[in-house]
């Protein structure tokens, strides 16, 4: 049986995902510690925010380029083996650039893996050693223990990266990348934004990312059994109606955590006064300026091309 998405609901997908990818992926949100104030920070948002719809404009362009000469996914000319949609831009490369031209896509697609590579490494290496090894199982050791520690880590998760990748040729890396999103990260991105906007108490986290995640990984479960064994209605059987209920599961998980629990005094309440009294008023040419890059996004996305 074929399900197929309303337009809208894959929009607002497409629209959770990459929202997701721009606040919570560490490689780009990590970057952005090294402004000098808070007021460039905000302010270099934006400015990454813009480069970024140029790169996903470009990507969109060679998808709809792809979809134009190959309209029949039978029709690629590669093996029947490999012939799926992962395959149309590997051939659009051998078939349409000269022999330089190759060189160099093929070096940017290799630099652009290793970089990949090495900032998921050495962060998720960096977040093991000290959030979960020194606290949990050996917290009186030297600093040349955790760091030894961490380099042995890091090329185990890089390596083990890997072990995904028969999920990947299975259904297609979007496909794959969707459910991921939806069932993980979507609940990340829930808590980030009520955290930043909200004073939801500090323990909603917790409870979203319980119910987010536990919701993900059922609805991810469903779809690899048979039709005939119905786990969830028909409705949410569609891939890309996850995210968008993962975000009002994790949202009401949230809210009846802090109808409970009460909400924060001050949303930083992290913070000491002194470091509160410190605390630079930005004003409101950021968020104009990131709300300008959103709505530009959205306007590239769904009304150029579609």
């Amino acid at each position: 049986m074929v399900h197929r998405s309303p337009a809208w609901l894959a929009c607002l997908s497409l629209i959770l995902a990459g929202l997701a990818y721009s606040i919570v992926n560490h490689t780009q949100s990590m970057r952005l510690l090294g402004a000098r104030n808070e007021r460039h920070l905000k302010q270099s948002v934006a400015f990454a925010g813009v480069v970024l719809i140029g790169a996903t404009f470009l990507a969109q362009s060679l998808g709809l380029f792809g979809r134009a000469l190959f309209p029949d996914i039978d029709t690629l000319p590669v093996d029947e083996s490999i012939r799926s949609k992962d395959a149309i831009f590997p051939v659009m490369v051998r078939d349409l650039t000269s022999a330089g031209l190759k060189g160099l896509i093929v070096a940017g697609v290799m630099a652009a893996a290793f970089s990949t590579y090495d900032s998921i490494g050495s962060t998720l290496s960096a977040l093991l050693t000290r959030d979960v090894y020194r606290r949990m199982i050996a917290p009186d050791r030297d600093d040349a223990h955790y760091l030894a520690v961490g380099r042995w880590l890091t090329p185990a998760i890089i390596f083990g990266s890997f072990l995904y990748i028969p999920a990947l040729l299975s259904g297609g890396m979007i496909d794959f990348y969707l459910k991921v999103v939806s069932s993980f990260v979507v609940p990340l991105l829930v808590v980030y934004l009520i955290g930043s906007f909200t004073r939801a108490h500090r323990s909603s986290a917790l409870a979203g990312l319980v119910a987010g995640v536990g919701f993900g990984l059922y609805a991810f479960a469903a779809k690899s059994f048979p039709d005939t064994i119905a786990l969830l209605p028909p409705a949410l059987m569609d891939g890309n109606a996850t995210g968008p209920v993962t975000f009002l599961v994790t949202t009401l998980a949230m809210g009846i955590t802090t109808l409970i629990r009460g909400r924060e005094t001050s949303p930083l309440f992290w913070q000491s006064p002194d470091a509160l009294g410190q605390a630079e008023d930005t004003g409101t040419l950021p968020l104009a300026l990131g709300l300008a890059v959103l709505a530009l996004g959205l306007f590239l996305g769904f009304v150029i091309f579609i």
